[in-house]
């Protein structure tokens, strides 16, 4: 993290960007010099040393960044990334291809699954006890020969004749329909193609894509909403 958000800006691993390259600093040059360097390397260059004047000359002039609030071992840890480069995620046997059910926004799908097949079981079991008070009763369909269709029928005239079935069929049929409708509109792609003015000459495909630098770097407000904010031009 500390690489990334001090150094990523102008620097990369495996190529110049705008410092040079960075990867294996440490086998080119001695800890305490990388030490003084990184703190305050205007310092380093006051003192006369030629290895720190040769750098600043080769990138005409410009002089890096310093971060004298750094102490050693966080500089120490900067240096230790640029040797190991990002950790490989390794799944432990056993758990390749296993994907979460929860997406991180709201309720997981499977509570919705589980309120659905409980209203429609609870449905069909009242459904259930009204065609056995029906049958009870000698309330039976001569004319079909069919059971399914008896059944069906007799349900579907319970259903009509039950003010309690009608209002649960149409909540459920209410919930149902909302939660499908907002699931699609919200995956549709509002922002496809979206390209805001800018205040300022800026590439995300630089820093976000090539420099790999986390988007909350700039726009902080995206941990706690869904509007990503616009980072301060100073």
């Amino acid at each position: 993290k500390l690489f990334k958000s001090l150094c990523a800006s102008c620097h990369k691993l495996d190529k110049k960007l705008v410092g040079p390259a960075l990867g294996g600093i440490e086998e080119r040059r001695e800890n305490a010099w990388l030490l003084a360097w990184i703190k305050n390397n205007a310092e380093l260059r006051a003192s006369g040393d030629r290895d720190a004047i040769a750098i600043f000359e080769e990138y005409n002039g410009s002089a890096m960044t310093a971060f004298p609030q750094l102490s050693d071992q966080q500089v120490n840890d900067i240096l230790y990334y640029t040797t190991v480069g990002d950790p490989v995620k390794v799944l432990p046997a056993g758990e390749a291809g296993v994907v979460g059910s929860g997406n991180g926004d709201g309720a997981p799908k499977w509570i919705i699954y589980l309120l659905a097949g409980a209203i429609i079981v609870a449905f069909l079991m009242i459904a259930s006890l009204l065609k056995q008070v029906n049958e009870l009763k000698g309330n039976t369909s001569p004319e079909t020969t069919s059971n399914l269709k008896r059944d069906l029928h007799e349900l579907w005239e319970g259903v009509k004749r039950n003010t309690f079935l009608q209002v649960l069929s149409t909540i459920f049929i209410l919930l149902m329909g909302a939660y499908f409708v907002f699931g699609t509109l919200f995956k549709v792609g509002v922002n496809q193609e979206y390209s805001p003015l800018q205040p300022i000459a800026f590439s995300h495909k630089i820093h976000a894509g090539d420099n790999k630098i986390e988007c909350q770097y700039c726009h902080s407000s995206a941990k706690h909403s869904k509007h990503s904010g616009i980072p301060s031009v100073n």
